[in-house]
């Protein structure tokens, strides 16, 4: 069972700045739900603009997203709780707009899920990925066997599976998650357990960044990784994101950078990474094309393409 239709694909959306955006289709691969989040209870401001929030509880904050993604032509979101496994929370955001999220399921701490519960989820249709996986934000890195499960798991599946990776985490370490390191971080933490799981599709989140060195040569070796460039593209300057994709880009890598947002309490981060997307100027329209939409499709293995 699939959560997601091509009846979408022919919703009259509103034109991008350019282009209209039935033909600037794009897959958002890493966006966020919560039932509650204490940064909408302290009106946390969004850290690249300042600006407060107004969508600060459930409701409003989906509304708000979905918004967004009409807006700017986000034809399928992937969606995974943040820190709580809330099985009502899905269902609310599907049966909201139909077709428009895919499910998925993140967690942080190992023990946070069992692989009966992923496995049951899928089989009923309410799991498409795993992840977000966000091991550094407890004092781990995904590459340690505490996960190799769930690895294995993905490969068992056939299913993605989408790790924290990279990513500054505004602080972290002195706001909430005294255990975050960014050596937990670090790309080649991964390589063992990619190694040993080889058909595991893996969505690297934050493309490895700032780590750009280890992030090219992981990708090289490990075909089956991907990346996403959420957050980085909207919290990060423009100067330092673009040098970074272009950096990724100039090794050959344009086919397996996907578009995301981790647009977490801010949903206005979606159109804020189109704009990053749109300002690179060294990029092709068929570049362009690749991040906002193919690459994910076929990351996915998303049947007939919707791109």
């Amino acid at each position: 069972m699939r959560f997601y239709s091509l009846l979408l694909l022919t919703a009259a959306f509103p034109a991008f700045a350019q282009a209209p955006a039935s033909k600037r289709r794009i897959i958002d691969v890493h966006m966020h739900i919560m039932s509650s989040d204490p940064r909408w209870d302290s009106k946390a401001p969004n850290p690249a603009t300042g600006i407060v929030p107004t969508a600060l509880n459930e409701a409003a904050h989906r509304r708000a997203t979905i918004e967004q993604m009409k807006r700017y032509g986000v034809i399928f979101g992937v969606i995974s709780y943040e820190n709580e496994v809330d099985t009502a929370l899905l269902k609310r955001w599907m049966g909201t707009q139909p077709g428009l999220f895919i499910p998925g399921i993140g967690f942080n701490l190992p023990n946070a899920v069992t692989t009966d519960f992923i496995r049951a989820e899928r089989k009923a249709g309410r799991l498409s990925v795993i992840g977000e996986i966000g091991a550094p934000w407890v004092g781990y890195s995904a590459g340690d066997t505490a996960y190799e499960r769930f690895f294995a798991l993905a490969e068992e599946l056939d299913i993605p599976i989408a790790v924290h990776a990279g990513s500054a985490g505004g602080q972290a370490t002195y706001h909430g998650s005294p255990r975050y390191r960014m050596e937990l971080n670090r790309p080649l933490r991964l390589e063992d357990m990619l190694a040993r799981h080889p058909n595991a599709r893996v969505d690297m989140m934050h493309a490895g960044w700032p780590f750009a060195d280890e992030t090219v040569a992981l990708m090289k070796l490990h075909p089956q990784v991907y990346v996403d460039i959420g957050v980085i593209a909207w919290t990060q300057p423009p100067e330092e994101f673009h040098s970074y994709l272009r950096r990724l880009m100039g090794d050959g890598l344009g086919k397996r950078i996907m578009f995301g947002s981790d647009q977490m309490v801010w949903p206005e981060a979606i159109g804020m990474t189109v704009d990053a997307i749109e300002s690179a100027t060294f990029l092709s329209r068929d570049q362009k094309r690749d991040i906002y939409c193919r690459n994910a499709a076929r990351f996915l293995k998303l049947s007939p393409n919707p791109c």
